[in-house]
């Protein structure tokens, strides 16, 4: 195929007006076709923050192709200047095939080491029709995305207006790219996918995450209201001397929500009512105190007033109660001038049928005492006092009462079950039977229930099977004490989605199958359909099935999506050597000689790839070989030439005889429109030698026109000759090469070399 050569130049255009930043593509010799590149911005605002990174692009990688996969005929950064419109990118020279109506074009715009634009069209060549302008337009590359930092949420049911945006691998920000928005907890913090709006629902920690394409970043979210108010009940309490009490604190939140929070209960005068860490009031001493509920610095009061006893004795408690057996316990005030305590106790609250415990010495005022009571009936309520004696009376408490407990027979249970499950999930229920001295009971009969069986079921050994969405209430009854506790049972939230294989790295043109899998939160597999992505489309093409097509050099991130839950992998596209091809082969110098030696690696379609080749020579007194391939013979003998591209190599051999006459075509000047003036050395020559220059169209020399001979006298064996030839063509490349016929009747040549005639 015959081949024609083209310039293209490229101008970078920074518009000015709104939502417009211009790549121009413009060729600087004829043909003057023009390539312009936009990129269109929505609003000022967008068109000023783009610009401003395309201001900073210093790096310009242009790529391009002959259309429907032909040679690469250029993929290399491009050298620009920044002008006053932009940046003006250095022309291109190509070579393209005569047939050629299109080139594919990609450009890439980088920030240093960050794309930050890309784009590509088909541009077509210019002919006598047309001037072969054409267009490309260029988009931001997106890197990551970023959320704004989220303040903690601090009541129930509080609304959060969540942003964050899209940026560049510079950091910058890329306007108007849309956010979908999810929450890994919507039981705790709810969110709009559009607008990221986030509502609480309940305490506790969410993740939410905003996510554009392949690309997506999460944030933490805390929802733990502030306490506004600690109400105390009762909030006065009037006991008297020896009297126990409950307390009870609710605790309220921004909103007015009921929250769960650990209160801490203290008295201001413990010696006249004492407090425990339930609320429990104990009255200790006549006077008046006030208890106070703490709550994360928010307080809440009680007022406690605790009448004085009538002569000095108090009956205060019994403890220690079991089916048979009791303490009692009682004290004197400070004011008693007792010398003997005791108690009276009975089946009945008349003082007349109670019997007296064992008397006992007065303990110092004020002081406590107590006796224990054995041989009692189980499940008998009695009554009993505290009485004193002094010198001259007896003083009697008042009359309190305890009931003794039933043994091992259950008065209590507690229901152990979950407020919440999946759909499937199976659950083992238990509870906790206690008697009425809160020990440990053995209950007889037990029997589950649930509201409905639809939602979920329950057997008799408490298993529970999640069956469908909706609420049931879950009963428990051992031996006729009762329990029951509501269940939400909703469908598993789809948890995970996973790749396979995780990483792929194919050749240029091959494909892969990714395979992808959705699980929900109890790790079963969920039929669905996902959608499916790649961040680099121009790399590697990708369809419904989750197949990957190679189409460039590079890397992607293929993403398989159901909703908000994703998984990505990387796919590697690479286009390795499959042949390398050395010339010239078996080659025979002279020493002194230099040999250029040219390799070309080819990929497995016969597409000449650009990469670097590592050159050797097999024995370097015979012949060295630099970077570029040149060869020097240095000694008479034999060595290997090698040259490697990637793990495939190609070989020769260079061959090296002593030195003889020769001839070498140096490069033509004086190249005008119709003439030129070609020039030769030659050395080892004796007097007599003859030399003269071939020359034609054809590059091996097929075509040749001979200048006329002249004769070499040459000094010390060498020397150089030269021929002016006239009547050429205007802008035609030529080929030529210098002969020299030697004294005894040997021809040599010289190598053929090329120029080109300038245009008229």
């Amino acid at each position: 195929m015959k081949a024609r050569r083209g310039f293209v130049g490229l101008a970078l255009i920074a518009a000015s007006g709104l939502g417009c930043s211009d790549l121009l593509v413009e060729p600087v010799q004829a043909p003057r076709a023009v390539l312009t590149v936009t990129h269109a911005a929505a609003d000022q605002a967008t068109a000023a923050a783009l610009a401003d990174v395309f201001d900073r692009v210093d790096q310009i990688v242009v790529r391009v192709r002959e259309s429907d996969g032909g040679a690469e005929l250029w993929n290399g950064p491009v050298g620009f200047v920044h002008g006053p419109l932009g940046a003006v990118l250095d022309p291109l020279d190509l070579d393209y095939g005569e047939e050629a109506e299109e080139v594919d074009v990609e450009v890439t715009l980088h920030v240093g080491a960050a794309e930050v634009f890309r784009g590509e069209a088909e541009v077509a060549l210019d002919d006598d029709e047309s001037d072969g302008s054409s267009s490309i337009s260029v988009d931001p590359v997106p890197d990551h995305v970023v959320i704004d930092p989220i303040p903690p949420i601090e009541a129930i049911g509080q609304i959060v207006e969540a942003s964050g945006g899209v940026r560049f691998a510079t950091g910058d920000p890329i306007p108007g790219v849309a956010l979908v928005w999810s929450s890994a907890n919507p039981e705790v913090v709810a969110v709009d996918a559009e607008s990221g709006q986030l509502t609480a629902l309940r305490e506790g920690e969410a993740t939410v995450t905003a996510t554009t394409g392949v690309l997506a970043t999460a944030a933490a979210v805390s929802v733990k209201a502030v306490v506004e108010q600690v109400l105390v009940g009762p909030a006065e309490l009037e006991l008297d001397l020896g009297d126990v009490a409950n307390l009870a604190a609710v605790v309220v939140g921004a909103g007015g929500a009921t929250l769960d929070r650990a209160v801490s209960w203290t008295s201001s005068n413990p010696a006249v009512a004492s407090v425990d860490g339930t609320g429990h009031i104990e009255a200790r001493a006549p006077g008046s105190a006030t208890v106070t509920a703490m709550v994360e610095g928010v307080a809440g009061e009680s007022q406690i007033s605790v009448l004085a006893p009538q002569g000095g004795a108090v009956t205060r408690a019994a403890t220690a109660i079991t089916p048979t057996s009791a303490r009692l316990e009682g004290s004197v005030s400070a004011q008693s001038q007792a010398v003997a305590v005791w108690f009276e106790w009975g089946t009945g609250p008349e003082p007349e049928g109670m019997s007296p415990t064992a008397s006992q010495a007065s303990p110092t005022a004020p002081g406590d005492f107590t006796a224990d009571l054995s041989g009692l009936l189980p499940d008998q309520r009695y009554f009993f006092r505290a009485a004193l004696a002094t010198l001259a009376d007896t003083v009697f408490g008042q009359v309190r009462s305890f009931q003794t407990s039933t043994g091992q027979a259950v008065s209590s249970v507690v229901l152990v079950a979950p407020t919440a499950a999946y759909v499937t999930e199976v659950l083992s229920l238990s509870f906790i039977a206690l008697d009425d001295s809160g020990n440990p009971a053995t209950p007889n009969a037990v029997m589950w229930t649930s509201s409905d069986t639809t939602v979920a079921t329950v057997d008799a050994a408490g298993t529970l099977v999640a069956v469908g969405p909706g609420s049931a209430s879950i009963g428990l009854d051992v031996d006729g004490v009762v329990d029951q506790s509501t269940l939400m049972v909703t469908v598993a939230p789809l948890a995970q989605v996973t790749l396979s294989p995780p990483t792929a790295t194919i050749n240029l043109g091959d494909s892969v199958q990714f395979t992808a899998t959705a699980t929900d939160a109890l790790g079963a597999v969920v039929d669905t359909a996902f959608s499916w992505s790649s961040s680099a489309p121009a790399v590697a093409s990708l369809d419904a099935s989750g197949r990957v097509a190679a189409l460039a050099v590079g890397s992607t991130q293929i993403r398989a999506a159901v909703g908000a839950v994703e998984a990505t992998a990387t796919v590697t596209v690479t286009d390795p050597v499959a042949q390398v091809l050395l010339t010239p082969s078996d080659t025979t110098a002279m020493v002194g000689d230099t040999v250029v030696y040219q390799a070309v690696a080819l990929n497995a379609v016969g597409d000449t790839l650009s990469v670097p080749f590592t050159w050797s020579s097999s024995d370097g007194s015979v012949a060295t070989i630099d970077a570029q391939g040149w060869a020097v013979a240095g000694s008479v003998g034999t060595t290997t030439i090698g040259v490697q591209a990637e793990s495939l190599s190609a070989s020769t051999s260079l061959t090296v005889d002593p030195a003889g006459p020769s001839v070498k075509t140096k490069s033509a000047n004086n190249v005008d429109e119709t003439e030129a003036r070609l020039r030769a050395s030659f050395a080892g020559q004796s007097p007599g030698a003859d030399g003269w220059f071939e020359y034609g169209l054809a590059s091996d020399l097929s075509d040749a026109v001979t200048t006329p001979e002249a004769s070499l006298f040459p000094i010390l064996g060498a020397g150089t000759f030269n021929r002016t030839v006239t009547g050429l063509s205007a802008d035609t490349r030529y080929y030529h090469r210098a002969v020299v016929r030697t004294a005894s009747g040997d021809v040599i040549y010289g190598e053929i070399r090329n120029f080109r005639t300038d245009d008229d």
